[in-house]
This record gives C-alpha cells, structure tokens and sequence, in this order.
C-alpha cells in the first residue's frame, strides 16, 4: 500500500457531523416516525438540498412529530463524496425524543460511513443516561452521568429561539446537546446581522440571519437563515477547504441527481521548499500557520514538542527516537485499554488475531506492538478508499479500508494484548502528491503506550507501512484520540477549520544516519 492511498481518511466525517441543520432548531434528529392516532399528532417535514464546494452532493430531510405523550424531532441526511477515484455515500440518523413537558426522553444516532452503521441509543433516566451502542457485531451498554448544568431539549431550543425573536434581541445563545455529540452539553451563541422576507412556495415570510458560533467546533463559521417559525431556510459553514451549504428546498429537488465533489485534492499541502526524502526523516522542525484567526491547535505527544511562533502560527519539533514520558492518570489509562463501538478490544474476532499476530513473538510488549502493526498492513488486503470509518470489528472480518480502519484495528488489537492504545489523526508528506511536487496530506496513525528504556511513553505506530518501514519524521500529529463511544469523532472537528487553510514551512531536517541538511 503506497502513502498516497492513505490520507484523508476519516477527517471528512468529523466535519459531516457538524454540518447538519442545528437541531436546536427542533427540526434535527430521523429514523421512522413514531405511529400515532392521526387525529392526536401534528407531524412538519422539510426537505433540504445540500451542496459541497457548489455541487449538489445530497439531501436532507427534518421531521418533527408532536402527540399528546411525546415530541419527536428527526432528521436524515446522506450526501456522496468522492476521494481521487473513489466514490464514498455518508449517511446519519437522529432522533430526539421528548416528553410533552419538554424534557428528554431519549436521543439516537445511525451512522454509516460507507461502511456498517453504528447505532448510538441515549435513554434519561432518574440514575443518569444509559448508552447503548449497536454495530453488526457487538452490543454494548453503560451508564453516563447527566449532563451537568442547564440545557434545553429541540422544543425548548425552538421556543427559546422564536421568543428571542419576538423580544427583537439581536444576540443570545443556549446550551444543548444532540444525538451526534453525545451528553456533552454545546452551547450556540446567535448574532443576528440581517431580516427581510423571503417567498417559498406562494408564501412570504420574514427571515433572520445569523452568524453562529457553536462551542463544538469554535472555529468554523456558520451562517445561517431561519424563518419567523423558526425553519431553517439556508446554513452555510465554511471549512477553508469546501464550503458546505445546505438549503431549504422541494423533496423531489432535494432528492434529484447528485454530483460528488471531490474533497480530497483540495486538502493537499504543498511546502514551501520540497523535502526530499520524507519517509527516512529521524527529526524535523515545522512552522504550521493559518492565513487568519486563532494559531492551529497541534498536540504534543512523546516524539512531539509543540512551542507558539507569533500570533497564528506554531513550531513543531518532531524526533521519533524521543522518548518524553507520557505521564497517563488513572482516568487516562483506563481510557486507552477500553474496549468501545470502534476499538472493541473484547471481539473474539479481535482477540483471535491478535493471537495469530503474536503466535511467534515473547512476551515483550514493544515487539509484540510492532508484530501486530506488521501484521494489520498485510492483513488488510483491500486498500479502499471508499470506506469511510469502520470500526476495528468489521475491518476484522472484511480485511478492507484505507488509514483509518489500519490505524483503529491496530489500537484494538494493542488494547486486546493489554497495551493501552489511541488513534492519532494528522498529517503526512506523500512524495507523489500535488502532480509529483510532494505535499503532505491528512492521516491516520495509532500510538501504544509503552516502556523503552524504562521510560513510558507513547510510541507511534503505521500500520500503513510495510514491514520494513520506519515511522518518520514527516508525521506531523495534530489531534489524539481515544476512540471513546461518547466522543463519536469530535475530536477531529478542531481539525476541520485547518482544510485547505493550514501551511506549513520545512525548517530542519534530519534523515536517518545523516546530518542536518537545511537549517
């Protein structure tokens, strides 16, 4: 498998989950609606197109059913991609459910990412709220804490939103949360920078627009256009990459024809200077910097050293022979060895390679990591681009997927063996890309958390290199993640704003066995 098939891989996802029409707005979260006495429920249905760097890539469809026991707020929305010659579909599900009182009852969450869905069930109850994660393979179940402090369910949202209106405030915000960030509680904050009227069908109605910060993703501009019913008109969000634009429309222009856009080129970074050699780099300095706004949020690891450089741009200093301790709490640890929706380290299938993996190495846990990152690059036999996030079980059993699916097979197959592991997602320079120039592009790496040389740290591993590959200096990490089923991704989203933004300049490097060659 070359590096060129690699990048990318599920960073896209994150910026799908965010761009959906707010479900604050009562009309987010789908699945089918709940059958009801026709004469005791009222059910609103909205159709949206939605566009990706201007072509129609998908739809979307909002459905809020009311009855005398419950409010129920749906919404589906699948869009198609492209990424070089591959054509990927990416589809999600919620769905909200209320009491009549207006209080949480449950919320749900179908993902698939071309690949198997994921389900993500919430149930409120007096001891806290249960999550229940469905895939193909496995389900599993636990207990979570309420969210802490005051938050509104979509009714309230929607009705705090219209008596803002009425009241002629100009700004306000509110705290939330929705299917597909879990319990972690968001808050909206609303500018309102014009009103008018707008005609849809042969009705005219007033329309206010907003500029909208949402604390999940603080970085990305979001504009949107609801009506004096509170409807979502138009939302436009602005990734630097591709803006993605979703629009009140007809459900037979909603679901017309779509025509992918293709997200990945767009993505590529080209150096200022080439850099030759990159897959034998040992150490390298960078200076990563964004065009405008805040500097870009890079994590420091083990190997990784992270230091400010003016007002929007930092300097990173990679050495993969470093050896900082990785200094894990309690909380930390367990977090790194559980088995979840994407990483479940308890799957027989899982565990019975991990076994074949390590049928011929000891018992130390440095080898064996580097045994079952061998092993997960021949094993995954197809490269395939058109997979978007698989868990670790699926990959298991179809031995297919691009970086993601080595990068999350690999950490639970790490956590199976006992050795806390997590899924890094950043970058990596490709010789071939950018019409042969070199660019580095967007990847998906694992770290295991191990002694060398009596120092715990955490060591990178790819396990879309071959087996007589080093791990080099030209992976720059940019966001770390324990693959925890409540996080579902968002821990990517901080990488979003950096698309088609982000530069980078080569300022030292080091190949194996050399010395520096530009300073």
């Amino acid at each position: 498998m070359t590096r060129r098939n690699t990048v990318l891989c599920g960073l896209f996802v994150a910026a799908f989950l965010i761009t959906s029409p707010s479900a604050s707005l009562a009309q987010a979260p789908a699945a089918p609606a709940a059958k009801a006495d026709a004469e005791a429920s009222q059910v609103k249905e909205l159709w949206y197109a939605v566009l990706i760097g201007g072509k129609k890539s998908g739809w979307s469809r909002s459905t809020v059913t009311t009855t005398k026991d419950e409010i129920r707020s749906e919404q589906e929305m699948t869009f198609t991609i492209k990424r070089e010659n591959a054509t990927m579909t990416l589809s999600t599900t919620t769905e909200f459910i209320e009491h009549a009182d207006g209080s949480a009852k449950s919320m749900r969450a179908v993902q698939s990412m071309g690949s198997d869905p994921t389900e993500t069930l919430f149930e409120f109850t007096k001891d806290g709220v249960k999550l229940t994660t469905i895939t193909k393979n496995a389900r599993q179940t636990t207990m979570l804490p309420m969210p802490a402090g005051e938050w509104l369910t979509p009714s309230r949202v929607e009705t705090f939103i219209l008596k803002s209106i009425k009241e002629g405030k100009k700004e306000f915000s509110y705290a939330t949360i929705s299917p597909t960030s879990g319990t972690t509680i968001v808050t909206e904050s609303r500018t309102q920078i014009a009103s008018g009227e707008g005609k849809f069908g042969d009705k005219t109605v007033k329309t206010y627009s907003y500029d909208v910060k949402n604390s999940a993703a603080p970085t990305i501009p979001i504009r949107e256009t609801i009506d004096e019913f509170g409807d979502l008109v138009n939302q436009r969000m602005e990734t630097g990459a591709f803006t993605i634009v979703t629009t009140k429309t007809t459900k037979e222009k909603a679901l017309a024809d779509v025509n992918a856009p293709e997200i990945m080129v767009g993505t590529y970074i080209v150096p200022h200077k080439p850099l030759p050699r990159s897959n034998q780099l040992t150490k390298a300095t960078y200076i990563l910097r964004t065009p405008d706004g805040e500097a870009p949020a890079v994590a420091t690891t083990s190997a990784q050293s992270v230091t400010p450089e003016g007002e929007r741009s930092v300097r990173v200093v990679i050495s993969v022979d470093a050896k900082t301790p990785a200094n894990l709490s309690p909380e930390q640890r367990s977090a790194a060895l559980a088995a979840t929706t994407l990483a479940d380290a308890k799957d027989a299938e899982i565990v019975r390679l991990v076994e074949k993996a390590t049928k011929d190495v000891g018992p130390d846990p440095a080898k064996r990591a580097e045994a079952m990152r061998r092993f997960v690059h021949s094993y995954i036999k197809k490269k395939d681009l058109s997979v978007g996030f698989a868990s670790a079980s699926e990959t298991a059993r179809s031995a297919a997927g691009d970086c993601s699916e080595h990068g999350v097979l690999l950490a639970a197959m790490l956590r199976a063996d006992k050795t806390p592991a997590r899924a890094v997602s950043g970058l990596v320079h490709v010789p071939g890309l950018a019409k042969g120039k070199g660019a580095f592009g967007y990847h998906l790496w694992t770290q295991a958390l191990l002694t060398i040389d009596g120092v715990e740290c955490w060591v990178d591993l790819d396990a879309t290199l071959s087996a007589t590959s080093r791990f080099d200096a030209s992976h720059i990490a940019l966001v770390v993640s324990d693959l925890a089923d409540n996080d579902t991704m968002t821990s990517m989203v901080s990488i979003v704003p950096l698309l088609g933004r982000l530069s980078i300049d080569v300022i030292e490097t080091t190949p194996a066995q050399e010395k520096p060659d530009a300073k």
